[in-house]
């Protein structure tokens, strides 16, 4: 797995942020979300998986591996951080986050945060990605946008996920957290809900009351 640290130094936390599955390390989404996280004094460590580097590098697309093929590149790069780290926590945006979820008790973390987690493809509801979801031995957090078409509060209210995951609901917000130009919101200011949410999370972690 490829990272770059998005500091600051001295943090109470660090939080690897992976990308959405056809994305990279560079891509905006990414870096705005993990600039955003840093503002509230979190070391995030942008990441990629082997296949996003090798399709950035070389600008070739090459296979698309599922999740359970790179769940161990995750937790195998929490061995990989440098420097002070304090306590970690997995994150991601869509495919990062889902993968965030399924490595973070392996990888020894605290917990994971999904920023827009596919629970299902939008095109086949009835293929519902939460099988290790229902089992989590640490807590996650999931920013949904109540717009996601890869799964609404309707969805997600019939999963019966426990108590462990907790969804905070992004009114009027997609997949990739943008809201509806007529709503009045902006998506810097989705972002800036999803990553305070986010990042408070993170905090009541680390005090161990999360």
């Amino acid at each position: 797995m490829h990272l770059i640290d998005d500091g600051p130094d001295g943090a109470r936390a660090t939080l690897l942020l992976a990308p959405g599955a056809s994305s990279n390390l560079e891509a905006r989404p990414l870096v705005l979300a993990a600039r955003a996280l840093a503002a509230h004094g979190l070391r995030v460590v942008r990441c990629e998986f082997d296949y996003q580097h090798q399709r950035r590098v070389t600008g070739q697309r090459g296979r698309q591996p599922s999740a359970e093929q790179v769940v161990e590149e995750y937790a195998a790069a929490v061995a990989g951080l440098t420097g002070p780290t304090g306590p970690v926590v997995l994150g991601g945006l869509s495919f990062g986050g889902r993968v965030a979820t399924m490595a973070a008790a392996r990888a020894g973390a605290l917990g994971a945060v999904a920023l827009g987690y596919p629970f299902h493809p939008p095109s086949a509801p009835d293929k519902v990605r939460t099988a290790h979801l229902l089992t989590t031995e640490v807590p996650v957090l999931v920013c949904q946008g109540t717009r996601d078409e890869f799964g609404t509060p309707d969805d997600i209210a019939g999963y019966g996920l426990p108590d462990l995951v907790t969804v905070h609901w992004l009114d009027g917000a997609d997949h990739g957290l943008r809201p509806l130009a007529r709503s009045g919101r902006t998506a810097a200011e989705v972002l800036a809900e999803a990553t305070e949410v986010a990042a408070g999370f993170v905090d009541r972690l680390v005090e161990g009351r999360a």
